[in-house]
């Protein structure tokens, strides 16, 4: 264990995730009062991610208050390459497919104080950091950014998109009005009759440990009957991710975090979206659907039911899709949209080459990939 006296008074620390997690009440003591809560840099994914997936060892940063041993700030640390790997193996926040956000846990009552500390001493052993999947607006990204401003660090952003995310403190009739034309509106309703024509049709939203359980099961197996199955990017796939997904999974439920809304005919799922809870936001981490029904479009219908859960629960304001710049469906539902990207801090001149460096790497990077999705499409 490193360990530095910081400047507000705070205690920084490099340890290890196995240090971390033995202190595991402190952290998600954090976690419940982050300034913007973040799922993904909670013990509940990363002790699974780590024990079945992790390619590289995860470090853990933090801030810890040496009067009464409270954590003030904390983010999990690797070092991976970003892009083509012209630029190395930055250290950077972590994130992953399976967790495309890098939000660091501030405390909301520190996170000042604790984002100036945080960014200094990170900075204070290395001349880059950088953080894929960041949002570049809210409270954290404003803290992040007076800590560099009042010290001597460079901030930028490599690789902008712009994420969609429904705005859910309206009424559902009102946002589906503007989010949906009369005739989609039409069409989807035209294929909810369709299916009821078929059978029982039930579309609900599931909260019980007991059902969530059974749910999540459920929505294994569908995705794994799906494209991603026969792609062999599904869950089931591969083992270790499986273990993952469900060790996971079994952690958000027994703290009440997950919420899975499901469409099912004659009691066959032919639906799922699987919802992780954090603070006033909920988050649609996977969905699948059953595609030999496609005709009724059952992946939008259970979308549209997920949509109307969220306008509908009180303690949810917002909701983030985890979406990339390029994805139809979500982006036609969810009109509002949060700019990210790659943040990238930066100490000194050799900080600041090694971030235009990395710029380039990540911008080529993009670039090729959408060259080749766009390939892959006139191939099929």
């Amino acid at each position: 264990m490193k360990q530095i006296s910081a400047c507000n008074g705070f205690l920084f620390e490099e340890v290890s995730l196995k240090d971390a997690l033995d202190e595991r009440e402190a952290w998600e003591q954090l976690a419940d009062h982050a300034l913007e809560p973040n799922p993904f840099f909670e013990p509940a994914f990363l002790e699974p991610f780590a024990t079945h997936l992790a390619g590289t060892d995860i470090g853990i940063a933090r801030l810890r208050n040496p009067v009464n041993g409270d954590l003030a700030a904390l983010v999990p640390i690797v070092s991976q390459r970003l892009g083509l790997g012209l630029s190395g193996k930055p250290a950077r926040f972590f994130s992953h497919d399976y967790g495309p956000l890098a939000t660091p846990l501030l405390h909301r009552d520190h996170a000042h104080d604790a984002a100036l500390d945080l960014v200094k001493r990170l900075l204070s052993k290395r001349s880059l950091i950088c953080a894929p999947h960041s949002r570049m607006n809210g409270p954290v990204f404003d803290c992040l950014s007076c800590a560099v401003n009042a010290g001597s660090a460079v901030l930028s952003v490599v690789g902008p998109y712009e994420r969609a995310v429904q705005d859910a403190r309206g009424s559902v009739d009102d946002y589906l009005v503007r989010a949906l034309s009369k005739k989609r509106r039409r069409q989807y309703a035209k294929q909810m009759r369709r299916l009821e024509a078929k059978g029982t049709v039930r579309l609900e939203s599931i909260s019980s440990p007991e059902q969530l359980h059974s749910a999540f099961q459920g929505f294994l197996a569908l995705e794994a009957a799906g494209w991603k199955g026969r792609g062999g990017s599904a869950l089931r796939s591969r083992p270790d991710a499986e273990h993952f997904a469900m060790e996971m999974a079994a952690g958000f439920i027994e703290k009440r975090r997950m919420r899975a809304d499901v469409l099912t005919v004659n009691e066959q799922l032919i639906g799922i979206v699987i919802n992780l809870r954090a603070g006033r936001e909920i988050i649609p981490w996977k969905m699948a659907f059953d595609e030999t029904h496609r005709d009724v479009s059952p992946g939008m219908q259970t979308l549209l039911r997920t949509t109307e859960a969220n306008c509908q629960d009180p303690d949810i304001d917002w909701v983030d899709s985890l979406t990339g710049p390029d994805s139809p469906t979500v982006d036609m539902l969810w009109k509002e949209r949060r700019p990210m990207g790659t943040l990238v801090l930066m100490a000194g001149s050799l900080g600041v080459l090694k971030g235009k460096l990395l710029d380039f790497d990540k911008t080529a990077y993009d670039r090729l990939r959408v060259k080749a999705k766009l390939l892959l499409k006139r191939l099929r």
